[in-house]
């Protein structure tokens, strides 16, 4: 006799559903028949290694910021002083020079990468490796906070020894647009 043939379908899949519900021998057996043993843990070894793999890009992002910022500080020490290189040569005598300049005026807090004083003029230099319009208005900005808070004459007053206040910004990568826009706004921008 066929139990098979006997049971209709229906019946069958019932009892196989109440089987797997409550027969934990049954549920093992009949997943490692079908294989699913061994797909759950080719999953958990996957698993294991999407998660090794998180850490993996987030030591990773770490070590490019640290990247980042020792690059910036790199080309900000040096533009800077191929900045102060191009002062001398031009016949300019500096006579102070404050890097990483830090004002907090008000509800402002400001910080300069430089603040060189020469016998022609005060130059508030911003560096930026790749220069846009924000970075134009942003040192703007920054100079209405130093004249505000009576650090540099207004930048259109010529102090008493003839000298004025320059905004610059230095960088590597400057767009023709940028150029045109901060020359209008009365910035010189020197590319290095």
């Amino acid at each position: 006799m066929n139990l098979l043939v006997d049971i209709d379908r229906e019946k069958l899949k019932e009892i196989i559903i109440e089987l797997v519900e409550e027969d934990k021998v049954f549920r093992y057996a009949l997943s490692g028949a079908l294989g699913i043993t061994e797909i759950l843990k080719k999953v958990e070894e996957l698993k294991q290694d999407v998660l090794s793999l998180r850490q993996d890009i987030s030591d990773l992002h770490r070590r490019i910021s640290s990247l980042e910022l020792s690059l910036g500080a790199l080309t900000e020490v040096s533009l800077i002083r191929y900045f102060v290189e191009d002062l001398k040569l031009s016949g300019e005598n500096v006579f102070k020079f404050e890097r990483n300049f830090v004002i907090e005026y008000e509800e402002d807090r400001i910080d300069i990468d430089a603040i060189i004083e020469t016998n022609r003029g005060i130059y508030i230099v911003e560096v930026k490796v790749k220069l846009n319009h924000h970075d134009v208005d942003e040192l703007l900005r920054k100079i209405e906070v130093l004249e505000k808070a009576g650090v540099i004459p207004k930048k259109e007053v010529i102090t008493l020894y003839g000298r004025k206040v320059q905004p610059v910004l230095l960088g590597t990568y400057i767009g023709d647009e940028v150029i045109k826009y901060a020359h209008a706004k009365g910035i010189e921008v020197r590319k290095y």
